[in-house]
């Protein structure tokens, strides 16, 4: 990223510091409620120098206006305006620009000029979990560059027009992934044959501005295994020439075509954009993306909702691929009940029509609007970590199901627990070995891994399953106790 610093030209405006006027406040938000009514017409650029200023073309404004209009402006001392990187919102046509500065610790001053002797400096506050508004801006420009074919992390490698075929691409029983690789594109074509045996073709693409069809320059076909969590494994090359075209038709689908074996001729796809399989969090809900079907969406929002209850959003959502955003059709809202054992109870609370609209927001977050849900509207839900302990504790609000232990360990906490609830048991002695699991309900179930022997001189020991829950004012009862059956699956892998 390219550095930009503060001109002595404006560092001079610093010596006409007036401070913040009720009129400066009112100006900025009469600008941002103009930009978001697509109706007004008002004209603006934000700017940076990586490539300067640019227009808005046909990029949505309003997921940014709106969390900058979320923030409350202070008044702030001229004297605190920082060096460094900024982002410019320009009025050219009105002489008026807003400075957004991206220097640490100066993230929400906002310095606004007109380019002469009248400047003033503000202060944003952002809503408790939100982006800073230089993140917004910076965040505004790049979707601006991305939309323009001029991304900011990377110099421009393919035509613009033809980053209409990037992304995914949905039929009944195939699905095709393109993106941009080493100048050029790649694409990859998965196709069912009995589940779950199915084929994947992978191409090398280049764009042909002649018939604005992606052609291909090498092409391979595997056999595949899909697994279980929607991934797939390579058995078998079946394939090393094998060619194919892309085109995008009127209806706005992707027709692909092999051309060795015709294997594609006719199939139409249905952009679905990159949120299929997306996983969101925030604290206290989370957020699930999911294709359901060709072309249609669920969105899965769930929310602890006090003693052993928990409340469920269900959003049935076309994709737009011109906006990049996910339309509901309609939503059903069930109540969750979740008894001692982690069973559920479903009630439905509401199903009805819905007009929300979910996509990422300024900084990169999942957020919706006109939810029907107070609560919900603009809440930032940041992407679920993937891989490793983190992802486990970010799944492990969820009631009801159980996560399994990142430390076996039974240490004062977990064996004080246990004491607990087996206090008073005559007969046989159980000496837990290791911890394997608990579960969110109201209070915690644990489950423990244990040595139980019979009191009688010689009895041998047997492994045990001890299910134990820890109630919320710290008691804890006994719920279970299950046979281990080591030898039941001590036969060969055919």
């Amino acid at each position: 990223m390219k550095k930009t610093f503060v001109t002595a030209a404006l560092a001079a405006l610093l010596v006409l510091a007036l401070g913040l006027t009720a009129a400066a406040e009112q100006n900025l938000t009469a600008h941002l409620e103009r930009i978001a009514d697509a109706g007004d017409g008002i004209a603006y650029t934000v700017s940076m120098t990586d490539y300067g200023p640019l227009e808005p073309g046909d990029v949505d404004p309003e997921p940014y206006t709106r969390l900058l209009l979320d923030m409350k402006l202070e008044p702030a001392d001229l004297s605190e305006q920082p060096e460094g990187e900024y982002v410019v919102l320009g009025f050219e046509e009105e002489n008026l620009y807003y400075y957004f500065f991206l220097a640490e610790g100066g993230e929400n001053l906002i310095l606004q000029t007109d380019g002469e002797e009248n400047s003033e400096l503000f202060r944003a506050v952002p809503p408790e979990g939100r982006a800073d508004a230089s993140g917004v801006m910076q965040a505004w420009y790049e979707t601006l560059a991305d939309a323009q074919g001029i991304a900011t992390d990377e110099p421009e490698t393919v035509p613009q027009e033809s980053r209409a075929f990037e992304g995914q691409w949905s039929s009944e029983d195939a699905g095709v992934e393109i993106f941009i690789e080493d100048g050029g594109f790649k694409a990859a074509v998965e196709e069912t044959v009995a589940y779950p045996e199915g084929v994947r073709w992978e191409y090398a693409l280049q764009y042909d501005p002649a018939t604005k069809t992606l052609e291909s320059v090498s092409g391979c076909k595997f056999s595949i295994n899909f697994e279980a969590d929607g991934g797939s494994d390579i058995l078998e090359t079946l394939s090393e020439d094998e060619s194919a075209t892309f085109l995008i038709n009127g209806a706005g689908r992707l027709v692909w075509t092999d051309h060795k074996a015709d294997e594609g001729k006719g199939i139409e796809f249905v952009n679905v954009g990159t949120f299929a399989g997306t996983d969101w969090a925030c604290s206290g809900a989370s957020l699930e993306i999911f294709l359901e079907d060709v072309d249609t969406f669920k969105v899965l929002i769930r929310r602890p909702d006090g003693d052993r209850k928990e409340t469920e959003w269900v959003y049935a959502c076309r994709y737009d691929p011109e906006t990049r955003q996910l339309f509901a059709e309609y939503v059903i809202c069930d109540g969750i009940v979740y008894d001692d054992h982690g069973e559920e109870m479903r009630t439905c609370v509401y199903e009805r029509d819905s007009e929300a609209v979910f996509g990422l927001n300024g900084a990169g977050c999942m957020a919706g609007r006109n939810t029907g849900e107070a609560w919900l509207d603009d809440l930032p839900f940041e992407p679920a970590p993937q891989d490793g302990p983190v992802a486990a504790l970010a799944a492990a609000p969820l009631l009801g199901g159980w996560q399994v232990a990142e430390s076996q360990t039974v240490d004062d906490g977990r064996r004080a627990v246990f004491e607990k609830a087996t206090e008073g048991l005559l007969g046989v002695r159980y000496e837990p070995v290791a911890y394997l699991a608990s579960q969110t309900v109201a209070g915690c179930n644990h489950c423990f891994l244990c040595r139980s022997t019979v009191v009688y001189p010689g009895a041998a020991p047997a492994l045990k399953l001890v299910y134990v829950y820890e109630k919320p004012d710290g008691t804890a009862e006994l719920l279970n106790i299950a046979d281990l059956d080591i030898a039941g699956k001590a036969f060969p892998i055919d």
